[in-house]
């Protein structure tokens, strides 16, 4: 049992500390300890059952993908349903923080959009932040991607806007979610505006700005113009590299292609733009390329 008794210590810190239904963890010499055998009760106590490609722990599906699940997360949940984690009652205190890369670096199950997201981009989109808003993007992710790979498919025209970038950019605009509102009256998985939707239709407002298809489509289009606007207008557009084009194509879908463009024919750069653009460039530039 001992093979898969470190990864579900692992998967359970990793729960202990980004979960309120648990009691938070002891100081101890400066670093983060806990109960392993407290913990184990207060799950079972919670429930724990086998889902597909993972466990059920009360209201909270966790999936990993097949390899994991089978070698380790199965025969860890049907260890803990039988014994209610009194097998860990020697385990008196367990360091935490030495098995938490061990539980960040376990993947998520990923359905079948690893087929059309490179993997490093699928990593840093799919596995940033806590256990629960990882769990949460999966499974939005699930159900937008393979919608976005079929528009994109349909819709775009420029080489240099990858199938990756789109996805970077929607992780930035809503966090795939499909009901995002902003403040600033933009809508849906690529936050789309009013002003956008009548350049490609003739309703004065979108019916369908919550339909990721439709959505979707529309910020392509958009995208997609947005370069061919720069090609006229941005004096010394050629010279730049496809990394910095897109970057300024990031940057013109957020805060409008006409200021870029003033801004960049001026001599300025991103560096002269908005916090919030600057900021928001940054983060799909990092999702899309590293670093």
């Amino acid at each position: 049992m001992s093979r898969y008794k470190n990864i579900g210590a692992s998967i359970l810190a990793y729960i202990a500390l980004n979960s309120a239904t648990i009691d938070r963890v002891q100081a101890q010499d400066k670093k983060h300890y806990y109960s392993v055998g407290d913990m184990l009760h207060n799950i079972a106590d919670e429930g724990i059952t086998t889902a597909k490609n993972g466990i059920t722990i009360g209201n909270t599906t966790l999936k990993f993908n097949k390899k994991v699940s089978e070698n380790y997360i199965k025969p860890f949940s049907e260890w803990l349903k039988e014994t209610k984690g009194n097998e860990y009652d020697d385990v008196s205190k367990v360091n935490v923080d030495r098995h938490l890369s061990t539980a960040r670096n376990l993947p998520l199950y990923s359905g079948n959009i690893g087929s059309v997201i490179s993997p490093d981009v699928l990593s840093r989109i799919r596995d940033e932040g806590s256990l629960e808003k990882r769990i949460t993007r999966i499974n939005r992710m699930n159900e937008i991607v393979p919608i976005q790979y079929e528009i994109y498919r349909q819709e775009n025209r420029h080489d240099i806007i990858t199938f990756d970038y789109i996805i970077s950019l929607t992780r930035g605009e809503s966090d795939f979610d499909k009901k995002a509102r902003s403040g600033k009256g933009a809508n849906g998985v690529m936050q789309e505006i009013n002003d956008t939707w009548k350049l490609y239709n003739k309703l004065p407002y979108n019916p369908y700005v919550f339909d990721p298809k439709e959505n979707t489509r529309t910020g392509v289009k958009y995208l997609n113009d947005i370069l061919d606007y720069y090609e006229d207008a941005i004096n010394d557009w050629p010279k730049f590299d496809d990394r910095y084009k897109l970057q300024l194509l990031t940057a013109g879908y957020n805060w409008g292609p006409a200021n870029v463009v003033k801004v960049v024919n001026n001599r300025g750069n991103i560096d002269n733009m908005p916090d919030d653009t600057k900021e928001h460039v940054a983060n799909v530039n990092r999702w899309s390329f590293g670093g």
